[in-house]
Protein backbone atom coordinates (compact mmCIF):
# COMPACT_ATOMS: atom_id res chain seq x y z
CA UNK A 1 0.00 0.00 0.00
CA UNK A 2 1.18 3.64 -0.83
CA UNK A 3 2.42 6.17 1.61
CA UNK A 4 1.76 9.17 -0.47
CA UNK A 5 0.78 10.43 -4.41
CA UNK A 6 -0.86 13.66 -5.99
CA UNK A 7 -4.51 12.97 -6.53
CA UNK A 8 -5.31 12.20 -9.84
CA UNK A 9 -7.43 13.79 -12.69
CA UNK A 10 -10.70 13.31 -12.43
CA UNK A 11 -11.01 10.36 -15.03
CA UNK A 12 -8.88 8.53 -12.42
CA UNK A 13 -11.01 9.68 -9.43
CA UNK A 14 -12.36 6.10 -8.08
CA UNK A 15 -10.95 6.67 -5.05
CA UNK A 16 -11.75 10.18 -4.71
CA UNK A 17 -15.21 11.33 -6.08
CA UNK A 18 -15.97 7.62 -7.36
CA UNK A 19 -19.53 7.10 -9.29
CA UNK A 20 -22.47 6.72 -7.77
CA UNK A 21 -22.08 2.34 -8.66
CA UNK A 22 -18.54 2.58 -6.83
CA UNK A 23 -19.95 5.08 -4.41
CA UNK A 24 -22.40 2.68 -3.29
CA UNK A 25 -20.20 -0.46 -3.31
CA UNK A 26 -17.59 1.24 -0.79
CA UNK A 27 -20.16 2.35 0.98
CA UNK A 28 -21.17 -1.41 1.80
CA UNK A 29 -17.65 -2.29 1.75
CA UNK A 30 -16.65 -0.16 4.61
CA UNK A 31 -19.69 -1.34 6.67
CA UNK A 32 -18.92 -4.98 6.61
CA UNK A 33 -15.13 -4.91 6.57
CA UNK A 34 -15.32 -2.49 9.65
CA UNK A 35 -17.66 -5.65 11.01
CA UNK A 36 -15.10 -7.61 10.72
CA UNK A 37 -12.71 -6.00 12.63
CA UNK A 38 -15.35 -5.74 15.00
CA UNK A 39 -15.98 -2.21 14.33
CA UNK A 40 -19.74 -1.55 14.51
CA UNK A 41 -20.74 1.97 11.67
CA UNK A 42 -23.60 2.88 10.05
CA UNK A 43 -24.80 3.95 6.27
CA UNK A 44 -24.23 8.16 7.45
CA UNK A 45 -21.07 7.18 9.30
CA UNK A 46 -19.28 5.32 6.45
CA UNK A 47 -20.49 8.14 4.00
CA UNK A 48 -18.89 10.37 6.46
CA UNK A 49 -15.23 8.56 5.62
CA UNK A 50 -16.77 8.58 1.90
CA UNK A 51 -16.92 12.43 2.10
CA UNK A 52 -13.30 12.68 3.98
CA UNK A 53 -12.20 10.45 0.97
CA UNK A 54 -13.36 13.17 -1.69
CA UNK A 55 -11.81 15.97 0.34
CA UNK A 56 -8.58 14.49 0.81
CA UNK A 57 -8.27 11.90 -2.33
CA UNK A 58 -5.51 10.09 -2.89
CA UNK A 59 -3.63 12.79 -0.80
CA UNK A 60 -5.03 12.14 2.04
CA UNK A 61 -4.79 10.29 4.60
CA UNK A 62 -7.29 7.85 4.56
CA UNK A 63 -6.47 4.59 2.85
CA UNK A 64 -8.31 1.63 1.54
CA UNK A 65 -7.37 -1.47 0.51
CA UNK A 66 -9.47 -2.51 -2.99
CA UNK A 67 -8.97 -5.83 -2.70
CA UNK A 68 -10.94 -6.61 0.74
CA UNK A 69 -12.12 -2.82 1.72
CA UNK A 70 -10.20 -2.39 4.65
CA UNK A 71 -9.60 1.06 5.64
CA UNK A 72 -8.09 3.23 7.59
CA UNK A 73 -5.63 6.15 8.44
CA UNK A 74 -2.74 5.69 5.87
CA UNK A 75 0.41 6.39 8.28
CA UNK A 76 -1.41 3.65 10.25
CA UNK A 77 -1.97 1.20 7.13
CA UNK A 78 1.38 1.60 6.16
CA UNK A 79 2.86 0.64 9.59
CA UNK A 80 1.31 -2.47 9.27
CA UNK A 81 3.60 -5.52 8.21
CA UNK A 82 2.31 -8.12 5.50
CA UNK A 83 1.54 -10.63 8.29
CA UNK A 84 -1.33 -8.10 9.35
CA UNK A 85 -2.53 -7.12 5.98
CA UNK A 86 -2.60 -10.75 5.32
CA UNK A 87 -4.88 -10.75 8.74
CA UNK A 88 -7.03 -8.39 7.46
CA UNK A 89 -7.61 -10.00 3.89
CA UNK A 90 -8.85 -13.34 5.50
CA UNK A 91 -10.96 -11.46 7.91
CA UNK A 92 -13.16 -9.50 5.64
CA UNK A 93 -14.73 -12.01 4.08
CA UNK A 94 -16.11 -13.73 6.56
CA UNK A 95 -18.58 -11.08 6.81
CA UNK A 96 -17.71 -9.09 3.59
CA UNK A 97 -19.20 -9.29 0.19
CA UNK A 98 -17.21 -10.15 -2.69
CA UNK A 99 -16.37 -7.13 -5.16
CA UNK A 100 -16.90 -8.80 -8.23
CA UNK A 101 -19.52 -6.63 -10.80
CA UNK A 102 -21.61 -7.82 -11.91
CA UNK A 103 -21.81 -11.31 -10.44
CA UNK A 104 -22.60 -9.50 -6.79
CA UNK A 105 -26.46 -9.71 -6.19
CA UNK A 106 -28.57 -8.52 -3.55
CA UNK A 107 -27.88 -9.10 -0.04
CA UNK A 108 -28.77 -8.87 3.25
CA UNK A 109 -26.00 -7.73 5.98
CA UNK A 110 -26.31 -7.96 9.87
CA UNK A 111 -24.39 -6.14 12.30
CA UNK A 112 -24.13 -5.27 16.10
CA UNK A 113 -22.35 -3.83 18.79
CA UNK A 114 -22.41 -3.83 22.95
CA UNK A 115 -20.25 -1.92 25.08
CA UNK A 116 -19.90 -0.68 28.81
CA UNK A 117 -17.77 1.83 30.52
CA UNK A 118 -17.21 3.42 33.87
CA UNK A 119 -15.90 6.87 34.71
CA UNK A 120 -14.68 7.99 38.03
CA UNK A 121 -13.12 11.27 38.67
CA UNK A 122 -11.52 12.34 41.67
CA UNK A 123 -12.29 15.89 42.85
CA UNK A 124 -10.94 18.90 41.02
CA UNK A 125 -10.49 22.15 41.38
CA UNK A 126 -13.80 24.02 41.02
CA UNK A 127 -13.04 27.40 41.36
CA UNK A 128 -10.40 28.00 38.77
CA UNK A 129 -8.24 30.31 40.53
CA UNK A 130 -5.28 30.35 42.67
CA UNK A 131 -7.74 29.82 45.91
CA UNK A 132 -8.89 26.81 47.49
CA UNK A 133 -12.70 27.44 47.52
CA UNK A 134 -14.27 24.74 45.67
CA UNK A 135 -14.14 21.36 44.08
CA UNK A 136 -16.23 18.67 42.13
CA UNK A 137 -16.54 15.58 41.11
CA UNK A 138 -18.08 13.70 38.17
CA UNK A 139 -18.71 9.82 37.95
CA UNK A 140 -20.56 8.33 35.14
CA UNK A 141 -21.38 4.74 34.06
CA UNK A 142 -22.95 3.58 30.92
CA UNK A 143 -24.21 0.48 28.90
CA UNK A 144 -25.33 0.19 25.08
CA UNK A 145 -26.08 -1.92 22.30
CA UNK A 146 -26.87 -1.56 18.82
CA UNK A 147 -28.23 -3.21 16.04
CA UNK A 148 -28.56 -3.08 12.42
CA UNK A 149 -30.16 -4.79 9.45
CA UNK A 150 -29.38 -3.87 5.76
CA UNK A 151 -31.19 -4.69 2.22
CA UNK A 152 -28.12 -3.99 -0.46
CA UNK A 153 -29.43 -3.82 -4.29
CA UNK A 154 -27.16 -5.22 -7.57
CA UNK A 155 -24.49 -2.68 -7.77
CA UNK A 156 -23.80 -1.18 -11.43
CA UNK A 157 -27.30 -0.53 -12.74
CA UNK A 158 -29.23 2.69 -13.60
CA UNK A 159 -31.01 2.11 -10.48
CA UNK A 160 -29.34 1.26 -6.81
CA UNK A 161 -30.69 1.22 -3.77
CA UNK A 162 -29.95 0.48 0.06
CA UNK A 163 -32.24 0.16 3.07
CA UNK A 164 -32.30 -0.86 6.54
CA UNK A 165 -33.19 -0.82 10.20
CA UNK A 166 -31.31 0.16 13.18
CA UNK A 167 -31.87 0.13 16.78
CA UNK A 168 -29.92 1.56 19.76
CA UNK A 169 -30.28 1.34 23.32
CA UNK A 170 -28.25 3.42 26.21
CA UNK A 171 -28.35 3.49 29.90
CA UNK A 172 -26.61 6.42 32.19
CA UNK A 173 -26.09 6.48 35.98
CA UNK A 174 -24.17 9.45 37.22
CA UNK A 175 -23.42 11.69 40.41
CA UNK A 176 -21.96 14.88 40.44
CA UNK A 177 -20.85 16.85 43.40
CA UNK A 178 -20.05 20.44 44.10
CA UNK A 179 -18.34 21.90 47.87
CA UNK A 180 -17.75 24.96 48.91
CA UNK A 181 -14.79 25.18 51.71
CA UNK A 182 -16.25 28.39 52.94
CA UNK A 183 -20.08 27.67 52.60
CA UNK A 184 -20.23 23.89 52.91
CA UNK A 185 -24.06 24.65 53.78
CA UNK A 186 -24.27 24.88 49.84
CA UNK A 187 -22.67 21.63 48.48
CA UNK A 188 -24.85 19.44 47.26
CA UNK A 189 -24.38 15.87 45.27
CA UNK A 190 -26.97 14.72 42.45
CA UNK A 191 -27.68 11.72 40.45
CA UNK A 192 -29.12 11.64 37.35
CA UNK A 193 -30.12 7.91 35.32
CA UNK A 194 -31.51 8.08 31.98
CA UNK A 195 -32.33 5.37 29.34
CA UNK A 196 -32.80 5.97 25.58
CA UNK A 197 -33.81 4.10 23.14
CA UNK A 198 -33.94 4.97 19.12
CA UNK A 199 -35.03 2.89 16.15
CA UNK A 200 -34.49 4.39 12.92
CA UNK A 201 -35.39 3.00 9.28
CA UNK A 202 -33.91 4.70 6.32
CA UNK A 203 -33.28 4.10 2.62
CA UNK A 204 -31.24 5.74 -0.18
CA UNK A 205 -31.13 5.52 -4.10
CA UNK A 206 -29.15 6.20 -6.36
CA UNK A 207 -29.96 7.32 -10.38
CA UNK A 208 -27.90 7.02 -12.92
CA UNK A 209 -28.81 8.78 -15.67
CA UNK A 210 -25.63 9.17 -17.48
CA UNK A 211 -22.08 8.40 -17.19
CA UNK A 212 -21.85 12.33 -16.55
CA UNK A 213 -25.03 12.63 -14.28
CA UNK A 214 -26.13 10.80 -11.13
CA UNK A 215 -28.94 11.68 -8.73
CA UNK A 216 -29.36 10.35 -5.10
CA UNK A 217 -32.23 10.90 -2.93
CA UNK A 218 -32.55 9.50 0.87
CA UNK A 219 -34.63 9.34 3.13
CA UNK A 220 -34.47 8.66 7.07
CA UNK A 221 -36.87 8.56 9.98
CA UNK A 222 -35.94 8.38 13.70
CA UNK A 223 -37.98 7.80 16.36
CA UNK A 224 -36.45 8.17 19.66
CA UNK A 225 -37.88 7.55 23.23
CA UNK A 226 -35.96 8.85 26.55
CA UNK A 227 -36.44 8.68 30.47
CA UNK A 228 -35.27 10.48 32.76
CA UNK A 229 -34.72 10.74 37.13
CA UNK A 230 -33.10 13.94 38.83
CA UNK A 231 -32.37 13.91 42.76
CA UNK A 232 -30.21 16.45 44.40
CA UNK A 233 -29.53 16.58 48.02
CA UNK A 234 -27.60 19.06 49.89
CA UNK A 235 -26.11 19.87 53.23
CA UNK A 236 -22.63 20.35 54.61
CA UNK A 237 -21.66 16.16 54.41
CA UNK A 238 -23.49 15.43 51.42
CA UNK A 239 -20.72 15.18 49.12
CA UNK A 240 -19.14 12.70 51.13
CA UNK A 241 -21.79 10.32 52.68
CA UNK A 242 -24.89 11.16 50.43
CA UNK A 243 -27.02 12.15 53.54
CA UNK A 244 -28.74 15.61 53.92
CA UNK A 245 -31.63 17.31 52.60
CA UNK A 246 -33.51 16.25 49.41
CA UNK A 247 -33.66 19.85 47.62
CA UNK A 248 -35.52 18.54 44.53
CA UNK A 249 -36.88 15.12 42.83
CA UNK A 250 -38.34 15.16 39.60
CA UNK A 251 -38.54 13.27 36.06
CA UNK A 252 -39.58 13.53 32.77
CA UNK A 253 -39.32 11.52 29.14
CA UNK A 254 -38.78 12.23 26.04
CA UNK A 255 -40.21 10.99 22.65
CA UNK A 256 -40.10 12.45 19.15
CA UNK A 257 -40.29 11.57 15.69
CA UNK A 258 -38.28 12.88 13.01
CA UNK A 259 -37.57 12.62 9.24
CA UNK A 260 -34.98 14.12 7.50
CA UNK A 261 -34.87 14.00 3.61
CA UNK A 262 -31.69 14.72 1.27
CA UNK A 263 -31.02 15.32 -2.13
CA UNK A 264 -27.91 15.06 -4.29
CA UNK A 265 -26.89 15.98 -8.05
CA UNK A 266 -23.88 15.48 -9.49
CA UNK A 267 -21.96 16.79 -13.35
CA UNK A 268 -18.88 15.36 -14.51
CA UNK A 269 -18.90 17.31 -17.61
CA UNK A 270 -15.56 15.69 -18.47
CA UNK A 271 -12.68 13.69 -16.78
CA UNK A 272 -11.01 17.11 -15.08
CA UNK A 273 -14.13 18.62 -13.34
CA UNK A 274 -17.17 18.29 -11.42
CA UNK A 275 -20.24 19.93 -10.11
CA UNK A 276 -22.27 19.26 -7.64
CA UNK A 277 -25.54 20.64 -5.69
CA UNK A 278 -27.25 19.37 -2.44
CA UNK A 279 -29.91 20.04 0.22
CA UNK A 280 -30.39 18.32 3.13
CA UNK A 281 -32.24 18.33 6.39
CA UNK A 282 -30.55 17.62 9.88
CA UNK A 283 -32.16 16.58 13.30
CA UNK A 284 -30.16 16.24 16.41
CA UNK A 285 -32.97 14.34 19.27
CA UNK A 286 -33.78 16.66 22.22
CA UNK A 287 -33.11 15.32 25.80
CA UNK A 288 -32.25 16.24 29.53
CA UNK A 289 -29.61 18.37 31.63
CA UNK A 290 -28.37 15.74 33.20
CA UNK A 291 -26.48 15.68 37.09
CA UNK A 292 -26.07 19.86 36.46
CA UNK A 293 -26.30 21.75 39.90
CA UNK A 294 -29.48 23.91 39.21
CA UNK A 295 -31.88 21.59 37.10
CA UNK A 296 -35.37 22.49 37.53
CA UNK A 297 -38.51 20.77 36.64
CA UNK A 298 -39.30 23.21 34.04
CA UNK A 299 -35.89 23.69 32.43
CA UNK A 300 -35.23 20.11 32.84
CA UNK A 301 -34.92 19.09 29.44
CA UNK A 302 -34.20 20.82 25.92
CA UNK A 303 -35.72 20.30 22.09
CA UNK A 304 -34.28 18.68 19.03
CA UNK A 305 -32.68 20.86 16.89
CA UNK A 306 -33.38 20.95 13.59
CA UNK A 307 -31.10 22.17 10.32
CA UNK A 308 -31.60 22.84 6.73
CA UNK A 309 -28.61 22.73 4.38
CA UNK A 310 -27.94 24.09 0.71
CA UNK A 311 -24.52 22.74 -0.74
CA UNK A 312 -22.75 23.77 -3.97
CA UNK A 313 -19.66 22.86 -5.34
CA UNK A 314 -17.20 22.77 -7.75
CA UNK A 315 -13.95 20.38 -7.90
CA UNK A 316 -11.09 20.59 -10.69
CA UNK A 317 -8.13 18.08 -11.46
CA UNK A 318 -4.84 20.05 -12.63
CA UNK A 319 -3.28 16.72 -14.57
CA UNK A 320 -2.31 14.85 -11.25
CA UNK A 321 -0.26 17.54 -10.23
CA UNK A 322 -2.67 18.93 -7.97
CA UNK A 323 -6.69 20.15 -6.98
CA UNK A 324 -8.80 23.01 -6.67
CA UNK A 325 -12.14 22.46 -4.39
CA UNK A 326 -15.06 25.16 -3.82
CA UNK A 327 -17.68 24.72 -1.43
CA UNK A 328 -20.54 27.43 -0.59
CA UNK A 329 -22.81 26.54 1.86
CA UNK A 330 -25.68 28.04 3.90
CA UNK A 331 -27.03 26.12 7.03
CA UNK A 332 -30.05 27.73 9.04
CA UNK A 333 -30.81 25.95 12.04
CA UNK A 334 -33.89 26.43 14.19
CA UNK A 335 -34.27 25.46 18.32
CA UNK A 336 -30.29 24.95 17.71
CA UNK A 337 -28.80 23.29 21.31
CA UNK A 338 -26.26 25.57 22.61
CA UNK A 339 -24.68 25.51 25.82
CA UNK A 340 -24.74 28.43 28.29
CA UNK A 341 -23.25 29.03 32.19
CA UNK A 342 -26.16 30.40 33.90
CA UNK A 343 -25.81 31.11 37.73
CA UNK A 344 -26.71 28.52 40.18
CA UNK A 345 -26.95 31.50 43.11
CA UNK A 346 -29.20 34.38 43.35
CA UNK A 347 -25.57 36.25 44.11
CA UNK A 348 -24.24 34.70 40.80
CA UNK A 349 -21.28 33.27 43.34
CA UNK A 350 -21.31 30.02 41.62
CA UNK A 351 -22.41 28.81 37.66
CA UNK A 352 -23.42 25.32 35.95
CA UNK A 353 -23.52 24.98 32.06
CA UNK A 354 -26.85 24.68 31.08
CA UNK A 355 -28.11 23.55 27.53
CA UNK A 356 -30.55 25.64 26.10
CA UNK A 357 -32.49 26.40 22.89
CA UNK A 358 -31.43 29.33 20.86
CA UNK A 359 -34.29 29.67 18.31
CA UNK A 360 -32.63 30.19 15.42
CA UNK A 361 -29.42 30.77 13.78
CA UNK A 362 -27.54 30.67 10.51
CA UNK A 363 -24.13 29.94 9.29
CA UNK A 364 -23.51 30.76 5.47
CA UNK A 365 -20.06 30.93 3.84
CA UNK A 366 -17.63 29.65 1.37
CA UNK A 367 -14.76 27.33 1.60
CA UNK A 368 -11.58 26.67 -0.41
CA UNK A 369 -9.08 24.11 -0.97
CA UNK A 370 -6.12 24.01 -3.14
CA UNK A 371 -2.82 21.93 -3.58
CA UNK A 372 -0.28 22.38 -6.28
CA UNK A 373 3.07 20.37 -6.65
CA UNK A 374 5.22 22.89 -8.98
CA UNK A 375 8.18 19.99 -9.40
CA UNK A 376 9.36 17.12 -7.80
CA UNK A 377 10.55 18.77 -4.99
CA UNK A 378 8.29 21.44 -4.32
CA UNK A 379 4.47 21.45 -3.54
CA UNK A 380 2.08 23.94 -2.19
CA UNK A 381 -1.80 23.73 -0.25
CA UNK A 382 -3.53 26.22 1.17
CA UNK A 383 -6.68 26.68 2.71
CA UNK A 384 -9.63 29.81 3.15
CA UNK A 385 -12.79 29.98 4.46
CA UNK A 386 -14.90 32.74 4.79
CA UNK A 387 -17.90 31.70 7.34
CA UNK A 388 -20.91 34.07 8.77
CA UNK A 389 -22.61 32.49 11.35
CA UNK A 390 -25.18 34.18 13.88
CA UNK A 391 -28.52 33.88 16.12
CA UNK A 392 -31.67 34.77 14.90
CA UNK A 393 -33.93 34.90 17.85
CA UNK A 394 -32.20 33.70 21.12
CA UNK A 395 -34.16 35.15 24.05
CA UNK A 396 -32.35 33.54 27.09
CA UNK A 397 -28.92 33.46 25.86
CA UNK A 398 -26.10 33.64 29.22
CA UNK A 399 -25.62 37.31 30.39
CA UNK A 400 -22.07 39.63 30.87
CA UNK A 401 -21.15 39.27 34.54
CA UNK A 402 -22.97 42.43 36.21
CA UNK A 403 -25.92 42.43 33.51
CA UNK A 404 -29.17 42.20 34.74
CA UNK A 405 -31.50 39.36 33.82
CA UNK A 406 -33.75 39.90 31.26
CA UNK A 407 -35.68 36.47 32.81
CA UNK A 408 -35.12 36.61 36.63
CA UNK A 409 -36.11 33.59 37.10
CA UNK A 410 -33.76 31.64 34.15
CA UNK A 411 -30.65 34.30 35.06
CA UNK A 412 -30.64 34.85 30.59
CA UNK A 413 -30.72 37.31 28.66
CA UNK A 414 -31.60 38.57 25.30
CA UNK A 415 -28.76 37.46 22.55
CA UNK A 416 -30.62 37.70 19.27
CA UNK A 417 -28.80 38.46 16.38
CA UNK A 418 -25.12 38.36 17.34
CA UNK A 419 -22.57 36.54 16.38
CA UNK A 420 -22.29 32.34 17.64
CA UNK A 421 -19.24 31.99 19.88
CA UNK A 422 -15.93 30.50 18.70
CA UNK A 423 -17.03 31.60 15.09
CA UNK A 424 -13.89 33.79 12.98
CA UNK A 425 -15.16 35.05 9.61
CA UNK A 426 -11.93 34.28 8.33
CA UNK A 427 -9.83 31.52 8.58
CA UNK A 428 -7.15 29.18 6.56
CA UNK A 429 -3.61 27.81 6.24
CA UNK A 430 -0.84 27.83 4.00
CA UNK A 431 1.59 25.07 4.01
CA UNK A 432 4.97 25.42 1.62
CA UNK A 433 6.83 21.70 1.44
CA UNK A 434 10.32 20.66 0.22
CA UNK A 435 11.95 17.58 -0.35
CA UNK A 436 15.65 16.26 -1.45
CA UNK A 437 17.08 12.94 -1.58
CA UNK A 438 20.96 13.45 -0.06
CA UNK A 439 21.88 9.92 -0.60
CA UNK A 440 20.98 6.52 -2.03
CA UNK A 441 19.16 6.05 1.60
CA UNK A 442 18.89 9.20 3.12
CA UNK A 443 15.55 11.72 2.14
CA UNK A 444 15.44 15.94 3.27
CA UNK A 445 11.79 16.93 4.32
CA UNK A 446 11.21 19.90 4.84
CA UNK A 447 7.52 22.22 5.87
CA UNK A 448 6.55 25.75 7.11
CA UNK A 449 2.83 26.18 7.99
CA UNK A 450 1.08 29.26 8.46
CA UNK A 451 -2.18 28.79 10.25
CA UNK A 452 -4.57 32.16 10.48
CA UNK A 453 -8.05 33.48 11.67
CA UNK A 454 -9.80 36.36 12.53
CA UNK A 455 -11.31 37.77 15.84
CA UNK A 456 -14.06 35.67 17.95
CA UNK A 457 -15.58 35.45 20.75
CA UNK A 458 -13.98 32.37 22.92
CA UNK A 459 -17.12 32.43 25.35
CA UNK A 460 -21.08 32.09 24.87
CA UNK A 461 -21.96 35.46 26.67
CA UNK A 462 -21.24 38.47 24.58
CA UNK A 463 -18.75 39.93 26.83
CA UNK A 464 -15.83 42.04 24.91
CA UNK A 465 -13.60 40.30 27.80
CA UNK A 466 -14.49 37.69 26.08
CA UNK A 467 -12.57 38.33 22.60
CA UNK A 468 -9.60 37.28 20.91
CA UNK A 469 -8.15 38.99 18.38
CA UNK A 470 -6.92 37.44 14.85
CA UNK A 471 -3.91 36.09 15.17
CA UNK A 472 -1.20 34.04 12.93
CA UNK A 473 0.64 30.67 14.54
CA UNK A 474 3.53 29.66 12.34
CA UNK A 475 4.93 25.45 13.09
CA UNK A 476 7.50 24.21 11.21
CA UNK A 477 9.33 20.40 10.75
CA UNK A 478 12.60 19.16 9.03
CA UNK A 479 12.43 15.89 9.18
CA UNK A 480 15.42 13.21 7.94
CA UNK A 481 14.77 9.73 6.74
CA UNK A 482 17.16 6.55 6.53
CA UNK A 483 15.96 3.88 4.18
CA UNK A 484 12.61 2.64 5.44
CA UNK A 485 13.13 2.33 8.87
CA UNK A 486 14.24 5.39 10.62
CA UNK A 487 13.28 8.51 11.04
CA UNK A 488 14.45 11.82 12.71
CA UNK A 489 12.41 15.03 13.04
CA UNK A 490 12.97 18.39 14.24
CA UNK A 491 9.19 20.49 15.07
CA UNK A 492 7.66 23.64 15.87
CA UNK A 493 4.82 24.65 16.83
CA UNK A 494 3.57 28.40 17.53
CA UNK A 495 7.09 29.52 16.93
CA UNK A 496 6.72 33.16 17.30
CA UNK A 497 5.05 32.22 20.94
CA UNK A 498 1.88 33.85 20.18
CA UNK A 499 -0.54 34.19 23.06
CA UNK A 500 -3.80 33.19 22.46
CA UNK A 501 -6.93 31.80 24.43
CA UNK A 502 -9.49 29.33 23.17
CA UNK A 503 -12.61 29.74 25.74
CA UNK A 504 -13.36 31.42 28.32
CA UNK A 505 -15.71 32.63 30.94
CA UNK A 506 -16.77 34.28 34.13
CA UNK A 507 -14.60 33.21 36.90
CA UNK A 508 -17.53 32.69 39.29
CA UNK A 509 -16.16 33.20 42.81
CA UNK A 510 -12.80 34.88 41.32
CA UNK A 511 -15.12 38.02 40.52
CA UNK A 512 -16.56 37.91 43.70
CA UNK A 513 -15.26 40.76 45.79
CA UNK A 514 -15.74 38.94 49.00
CA UNK A 515 -14.08 36.15 47.93
CA UNK A 516 -11.93 36.59 45.07
CA UNK A 517 -10.05 38.89 43.06
CA UNK A 518 -12.35 41.38 40.88
CA UNK A 519 -15.52 42.05 39.54
CA UNK A 520 -13.96 42.34 36.53
CA UNK A 521 -12.18 38.81 37.31
CA UNK A 522 -12.11 36.42 33.71
CA UNK A 523 -11.10 32.87 33.48
CA UNK A 524 -9.26 32.14 29.97
CA UNK A 525 -7.60 29.04 28.62
CA UNK A 526 -4.23 29.91 27.47
CA UNK A 527 -2.98 27.76 24.26
CA UNK A 528 -0.15 25.90 24.02
CA UNK A 529 2.68 28.27 24.13
CA UNK A 530 6.08 27.95 21.36
CA UNK A 531 7.05 24.35 21.62
CA UNK A 532 9.87 22.89 20.08
CA UNK A 533 10.19 18.91 20.17
CA UNK A 534 12.87 16.14 18.91
CA UNK A 535 10.93 13.17 17.16
CA UNK A 536 12.14 9.67 16.57
CA UNK A 537 10.42 6.73 14.79
CA UNK A 538 11.43 3.43 13.72
CA UNK A 539 9.23 1.38 11.52
CA UNK A 540 9.51 -2.35 12.34
CA UNK A 541 9.57 -4.63 8.52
Amino acid sequence: MTTGGERPTVDAMAAATPPPADREALIHRIIDSAAAMGIEIDRLEAEDWISAMETESIGGRIQVDVDTGVYGHKVTMADYSPADLARFRAMAPIVGIPDAPPQVTTALALSGSAAQSKIQRFPADADFFERDLAYSRFDEDFSQTSQELRLLSPTGGALEYVAGVYWHHNDLLEFRTTATTFAPAGNTIRFFDQGSSTVSAYTQATWNVSPQFAAVLGLRYTKEDKDASYIRIGGATSTTTGVGTVQASFADTVSEGEVDPALSLQWRPDGDHMIYGSYSQGSKSGGFQGGVSNATPAAFKFKPEKSDSLEFGYKQSYGGKGYLDVVLFHTKYQDLQSSTALPTTASGSSFAFFTGNAGEATAQGIETNWAYRFSEHVKVNAALAYMDAKYGQYAEGPCITGQTPNNAARGSCDNSNIDLPFSSKWSGNVTASWNSDLGSSIKLDVSVTANFRSSFRAEFAPDPLFVEGGYTKYDARIGLSFGDSWELALLGRNLTDKKTFSFATAAALANNPALGISPDARLGVVDPPRTVALQARYKFQ
